[in-house]
């Protein structure tokens, strides 16, 4: 299957297709009994900037467990990636954005190739940086709500990430047959927080999607992130990761 593909087969999903499993066991259904009442999304700029610089953190820490050679070899992909956060207008300039792409790569190369322990807000303030440009390319002129965002609710969302970060690992990433070479990521959507373990497309959402509807729409969301050129030819299996709940729901493609 590619993007296309599975996009298409989301829309045929049916409750029965989806199993729920809590802490690596298979759980009753959590769906509302009524689907059509109205779901609450998570959806605040705030969710939204932290759930960004989760995936960014979590891209480079895949990347870092596969170690030196792999790293390097990644680096020019991921500064393509990075050169790819184009605006229409100047104001990049005022903010200091381009100068960021530069901080932000020299960030992920520390990271991923240095051996010395990295402070956590250190890394959060340098990758804000790629945040900003990619909320901003998004819109094509620079997304001050984010920027301001950032600088008024910093603590608030860098704590928000790092419990995105936890709750991944204790929902996917604690199991002992975890291996990170089983791990693969697309890095040409480097601020993506999807990534292939296996046959299985994992897909973290930071909503709390419990009526179809809203599955069916946050799947959407997470799939339409990645880029044309990651192969899903191998995957055979969905896993929705709510990192809200530390649930995980499994549909079989």
């Amino acid at each position: 299957m590619d993007k296309a593909q599975i996009l298409n087969t989301v829309d045929s999903i049916k409750k029965e297709n989806v199993v729920f499993i809590i802490n690596g066991k298979t759980a009753e259904s959590r769906f509302n009994n009524d689907d059509k009442t109205e779901q609450k999304i998570q959806d605040s700029r705030e969710t939204a900037v932290a759930f960004a610089l989760y995936s960014i953190l979590l891209n480079s820490i895949f990347l870092k467990a596969k170690g030196i050679q792999t790293c390097n070899d990644s680096l020019p992909t991921i500064r393509k990636f990075i050169d790819g956060y184009i605006m229409i207008n100047d104001q990049k300039n005022v903010y200091g954005l381009e100068e960021k792409k530069e901080t932000f790569y020299q960030t992920v190369n520390s990271f991923i190739l240095g051996k010395e322990k990295k402070n956590m807000v250190s890394i959060f303030e340098n990758f804000s940086g790629l945040v900003i440009l990619k909320f901003s390319s998004e819109n094509g002129e620079v997304d001050r709500k984010t920027y301001q965002t950032l600088n008024k609710k910093k603590e608030m969302i860098f704590n928000q990430a790092a419990l995105f970060a936890r709750a991944l690992y204790r929902s996917v990433l604690m199991y002992p047959d975890m291996d990170a070479f089983k791990i693969k990521t697309d890095l040409l959507a480097f601020d993506s927080p999807v990534f292939i373990c296996e046959n299985s497309l994992v897909l973290p959402i930071c909503e709390d999607a419990f009526t179809l509807k809203s599955l069916k729409e946050a799947i959407g969301k997470a799939v339409s992130s990645i880029s044309e050129r990651l192969d899903l030819s191998g995957c055979t299996t969905l896993v929705v990761a709510y990192l809200l709940r530390d649930y995980l729901a499994k549909i079989n493609l």
